[in-house]
């Protein structure tokens, strides 16, 4: 907030508007630079020591996510760490090819930009070194959340080594599994005893039909080249490696024996066992996994939940990322999603605190945009959610009496390269085009203005 509607809140012995976020991931660091590029104060609370921690595998960025990073600068710092993803080859378990294409290309063609790989480390760690130094300071790890108390005046997270953070708002980034949710819940609970209409989210509101396990390994210069993406798709397996410059990831992602809600951590047991039902498995036409799981540099597994939160927002908290929606990585849209959101939300609040020249809102006034925030990213999301799914289930078809329909499917694309080039021209364009900018950042050339398909929300007019 800047200086003249902090002193006129100060005066009204009002405190000044503060974002509280929860969660120091992609999407907590990303909401930290759309924040500040709207001049509203934050602080972020990360449960963990560092930010930087070592895990996931890759991170892809669609060109609706360069155009947000071009509004933010930061991205030339980004392009830096990545490359294009250019080639698709697809094997079948025994190694034989199976299709082969460039269609990746045509996203260039289309919407400006090829997606672009990244490390997720390397990712959060340039979202973090590129905040001015004021928004480092902000930024706070070790903070574990274990209560959100709420009044008609503000926000009070309370962290388990006794600190405590007082704002206008929290905005839970916290993941799939995350704690704000269920705090958010838990205050839902307690305004619905005595307000039967308060709408209060299930519990457990994602399933998981799929599991996946990751990783990464070092690069070797007798493998694939850089940009270069490669599957192996069969009946309840799948796998996917996309090799870098430095390093290659993989996936491997099996259908689970039935659907659960239920949380499940795994061990380094039994990451061991899983990799040997895919030891023989050929993740391209002349390498099986077993050569490249013992490579691994690190890896990790988890069943991939699937769903969207009924409420995403009650009171004074509101939700974002992997805690208000959840899809499969396979195309990877997870974090290009949450990306999208950190920006509806944020034009949102410009809107609330800015525009309409309130520096300090009621919760009614939060809550309807809240709810406008909601109400367009559910409405951007419909699609992701369906392409996700719909790719996740054509990569390892289900054993199942609908199975038949993705083996189909995919058989089909082997045998006719038009349908997939006809997937991408005629629905894939859909969810990228509607990519989501900054309505209140009059600065800068959108990077992706070559783009033969028009994009919905065109960077605002300067001046």
């Amino acid at each position: 907030m800047d200086a003249p509607a902090a002193a006129a809140a100060a005066a009204a012995g009002k405190k000044p508007f503060r974002a509280v976020i929860v969660g120091g991931g992609p999407v907590g660091l990303t909401l930290a630079h759309t924040l500040a590029q709207a001049n509203i104060d934050f602080v972020v609370l990360e449960a963990r020591d560092t930010v930087f921690a070592d895990e996931g595998a890759s991170i892809i960025l669609y060109p609706g996510a360069l155009r947000i990073y071009a509004q933010l600068g930061i991205l030339e710092a980004a392009l830096k760490l990545s490359f294009p993803i250019t080639l698709l080859r697809i094997v079948n378990p025994d190694g034989k090819l199976a299709r082969e294409t460039e269609n990746l290309k045509l996203v260039k063609e289309l919407h400006g930009a090829a997606p672009q790989a990244f490390h997720r480390q390397a990712l959060v760690k340039m979202l973090y070194d590129t905040l001015d130094s004021g928004s480092q300071k902000n930024i706070h790890t070790g903070k574990k959340v274990t209560d959100v108390q709420s009044t008609s005046e503000g926000v009070t997270v309370h962290c388990a080594d006794g600190t405590t953070f007082d704002g206008a708002i929290v905005i839970g980034a916290d993941g799939v599994h995350s704690k704000t949710r269920g705090f958010m819940r838990n205050l839902a609970l307690q305004a619905a005893a005595s307000d039967p209409s308060v709408k209060v989210n299930p519990e457990k509101p994602y399933t998981a039909s799929y599991r996946c396990m990751w990783g990464n390994y070092p690069a070797d210069p007798n493998e694939p080249s850089a940009g270069e993406n490669h599957d192996c798709h069969g009946p309840k397996l799948s796998s996917m490696v996309i090799y870098g410059p430095e390093r290659s990831w993989f996936f491997m992602y099996e259908q689970l024996d039935a659907p659960t809600q239920a949380r499940r951590d795994y061990t380094a047991a039994d990451m061991e066992q899983y990799a040997q039902q895919f030891a023989e498995m050929h993740v391209t036409d002349t390498v099986q996994f077993k050569a490249v799981w013992p490579r691994r540099t690190n890896a990790g597994m988890s069943d991939l939940y699937e769903g969207t939160v009924a409420h995403w927002h009650h009171g004074r908290v509101v939700l974002a990322g992997d805690a208000a929606f959840k899809v499969t990585p396979n195309i990877g849209w997870g974090y290009n999603s949450g990306a999208h959101s950190a920006v509806v939300l944020t034009n949102a609040l410009h809107d609330l605190l800015y525009a309409r020249d309130n520096p300090t809102p009621t919760t009614r006034q939060l809550a309807e945009a809240f709810e406008r925030y909601g109400r367009e990213r559910r409405e951007d999301l419909n699609m992701v959610q369906t392409l996700s799914a719909f790719t996740t289930r054509q990569h390892a078809w289900p054993a199942t009496s609908g199975g038949w329909v993705y083996w189909l499917v995919e058989k089909l694309m082997n045998l006719i390269p038009s349908i997939e080039t006809f997937l991408i021209t005629k629905i894939a364009t859909k969810v990228q085009r509607t990519g989501r900018v900054l309505d209140f950042v009059r600065f800068g050339e959108d990077p992706c203005k070559s783009a033969t398909v028009p994009w919905t929300y065109p960077y605002p007019t300067k001046g």
